[in-house]
């Protein structure tokens, strides 16, 4: 069997679960990640035996895939703002949305000497270690409800060698609240209502954390408010907040922190959906 071969194999058996386009994507993302082989050596090598790569990886992969599991979760880890970073159960996989907010961040801030920088809901620590990567001489803490996606956030701390301090808290409980004050809070924290579970990919409602993920239908803001709050008397003058939204909410989440007296501003994404609110104290 060639590489070619193993290439036809795995995007036949994937037939019915994928479009033919996104089982190739799947196929050359495990090719290079776990076999080390990028689509210009592929073209190159294609008609390799795969005894000489040992193909045990890609079936397991295939296997996984075939399971319904995240191709995120079977190769291990994702890349990210110019850093790699392990991905598992524990907490969201990182979204490219998300690195949009944290390239966001970077050019609206690039010239300031020293900043600190609180991230609410760290998950995989992704914009906290965006942001400690960006800003070399500033503070970067980080808070999430969970031991479990804060253990794999001090992982990829430690992988990417980066100096970010990680607190378990609460946000919604004021007397859990990290002491300190920041120039910058940066959030991507839970924000579709529970109804709308029906409508999202099974890979999602079955493999991320719905902590992570849901809110109370009738409270769909909550995190924002308690957001904003402790901007209120956390948020250093001149002080910026940057959150992720979710696209129906833009409006109401961007009246929230204007009627308060911020510097509002409502942002779309590269798709053209309301998916940022930054406010500027």
């Amino acid at each position: 069997m060639t590489i070619s071969d193993l290439q036809s194999n795995f995007i036949e058996k994937l037939e019915g679960l994928y479009t033919k386009g996104e089982a190739e994507r799947l196929f050359f993302i495990g090719l290079e990640d776990l076999m080390d082989i990028n689509l210009s050596q592929y073209r190159v090598e294609q008609n390799r035996t795969t005894k000489e790569i040992d193909p045990k990886r890609m079936e397991d992969y295939l296997q996984g895939l075939l399971e319904g599991k995240p191709y995120q979760h079977l190769i291990g880890e994702v890349h990210f703002a110019n850093l790699k970073l392990r991905v598992g159960p524990e907490a969201l996989i990182p979204r490219p949305e998300t690195e949009e907010l944290a390239y966001l961040i970077k050019v609206e801030n690039d010239t300031a000497a020293q900043l600190s920088i609180l991230d609410i809901g760290t998950g995989t620590g992704c914009l906290a270690l965006a942001c400690a990567h960006f800003f070399k001489n500033s503070k970067v803490e980080a808070v999430d409800i969970s031991k479990e996606a804060l253990g794999l956030a001090r992982a990829n701390t430690k992988q990417n060698s980066l100096d970010v301090k990680f607190w378990e808290a609460d946000i919604l409980d004021k007397s859990k609240w990290p002491s300190g004050n920041w120039d910058l809070i940066v959030s991507n924290p839970p924000y579709i209502g529970e109804s709308e579970v029906v409508e999202m990919d099974d890979l999602v409602k079955e493999h991320e954390p719905h902590t992570a993920l849901f809110v109370p239908d009738n409270d769909l803001l909550i995190f924002y408010r308690a957001i904003m709050e402790l901007a209120n008397e956390r948020l250093n003058t001149g002080g910026k907040v940057y959150m992720e939204i979710n696209q129906k909410l833009g409006e109401a989440t961007y009246e929230l922190f204007a009627n308060e007296g911020y510097e509002t501003r409502l942002l779309k994404d590269l798709s053209g959906n309301d998916r940022f609110v930054v406010a500027e104290r």
